[in-house]
């Protein structure tokens, strides 16, 4: 269901839509900073995810055009998460959101 909502918050919204969930941030940083882009890699990584979870969020995050999904056929098939342009334009972001966090939370 979508809500109707004022064009100037529409974007705000929107950022809520593709970004929202506990794990969507540490898995983008995951797969850019680590390189880590298959599922049992990255919930290794992400201790504490549960497979659904991990699941939902990496289908959302390929939804949202910030990751693509690259299934592999061989003798034992691999999928890997890779980004996308934009999931690549967002990285410079998400440092500037690291960098904030650092100067506002952990240096004082």
């Amino acid at each position: 269901m979508k809500t109707p909502c004022d064009p100037d918050d529409c974007r705000i919204v929107k950022i809520q839509e593709v970004l929202f969930g506990k794990w969507k941030l540490s898995i983008l940083w995951y797969v850019h900073h680590k390189n880590i882009n298959t599922f049992n890699a990255l919930q290794r990584a992400l201790d504490g995810i549960s497979h659904k979870i991990l699941s939902q969020s990496l289908k959302e995050l390929v939804e949202s055009g910030l990751l693509t999904k690259n299934v592999y056929e061989s003798k034992e098939p691999k999928t890997e998460y890779l980004l996308t342009p934009t999931g690549l334009a967002f990285m410079p972001i998400l440092k500037d959101m690291e960098q904030w966090v650092e100067a506002s939370y952990y240096d004082k």
